[in-house]
């Protein structure tokens, strides 16, 4: 992308990742993510009816406590 490595603060999809085709693209863009990501920065997910946070340093959801 024409998006800079460490350039985003935060990230955020929503009923994306069920559309992907397969696990090798969904692993590329969960590695773009991460790469746009700042260090600390965080991907937020909408999906199925639930929310989830993704850290950059985290390669699984996290839920997201109200």
């Amino acid at each position: 992308t024409t998006i800079g490595d460490a350039s985003v603060d935060v990230v955020f999809t929503s009923n994306f990742f069920e559309h992907l085709p397969d696990k090798a693209t969904l692993a590329a863009t969960l590695a773009e993510i991460r790469r746009i990501l700042v260090p600390g920065g965080r991907h937020d997910r909408l999906d199925a009816g639930r929310r989830r946070r993704w850290p950059a340093h985290r390669p699984r959801p996290v839920p997201v406590r109200g």
